[in-house]
């Protein structure tokens, strides 16, 4: 069995809802392998230290924890994977600096997805970056794995955002967007209530006022109801 260390973030069903509610019923359906953030109305977050033989199947059933205990949230992020300069050293075990002047510096670096107003990248890149060059970082197989697994996760909650398709019940899976063409998308898109895909986008614009979901992951450990005492929730 490999351990895999991820965050999953969620909005609530109810944007005003305190998520502190849901912790006791939590830890009691099977996550008490994590630290639960509460520290903003309308959403919560999970940081899990999880043994799968795969990070897909650490994943899911995390997911499916969840969703026994809250009814009708939608996952808006799973990490690790948007990562600033900051994460990159912890990452790869060197200073800013180094990062700075000897990795980004160089050509093959990978590019980044923002750059204003801060400067993110996206961890699995990084960290193939990281196996295939001169560095001398020792890359996590279980982080690479459960990297690429965020970064292709979110791709698909994103799309699936745009295309008004949120639902809890396939927010994560392996194959339901691979199997969809653009014009099966336009089809369903034209099926959904307008009331449906403007609940996604004021999910979206509530979570777009944060910079990264480490914001809120950050937020939530400085709380003073942070559960498990004073222990904090990095993303």
């Amino acid at each position: 069995m490999n351990t895999y260390e991820f965050s999953l973030i969620f909005a609530l069903p109810d944007p005003q809802e305190d998520p502190e509610k849901y912790v006791d019923a939590l830890y009691q359906k099977g996550c008490d392998d994590a630290l639960i953030g509460i520290g903003k109305n309308g959403f919560i977050a999970l940081e899990f230290c999880r043994e799968a033989k795969m990070a897909e199947a650490a994943v899911e059933s995390a997911i499916k924890n969840v969703g026994s205990v809250i009814q009708d949230t939608m996952l808006v992020s799973l990490g690790p994977d948007h990562v600033g300069i900051t994460e990159i050293s912890e990452y790869l075990d060197c200073t800013r600096q180094n990062v700075r002047q000897n990795y980004v510096a160089s050509k093959d670096f990978p590019i980044p997805f923002c750059v204003s107003p801060s400067t993110l990248w996206h961890l699995a890149d990084v960290l193939a970056w990281a196996k295939q060059s001169k560095s001398r970082a020792v890359i996590d197989a279980c982080l690479l794995e459960i990297s690429r697994l965020a970064y292709k996760c979110n791709q698909k909650i994103d799309r699936k955002r745009h295309a008004g398709l949120w639902v809890f019940e396939d927010a994560f899976s392996s194959s339901a967007l691979d199997a969809e063409t653009t014009d099966n998308l336009e089809k369903r898109i034209s099926q959904k209530s307008h009331s449906k895909m403007a609940k996604a986008n004021a999910v979206f614009e509530r979570f777009s006022s944060l910079s990264t979901p480490k914001d809120l992951s950050s937020q939530a450990a400085n709380d003073p109801r942070m559960s498990k005492g004073d222990e904090s929730l990095s993303a």
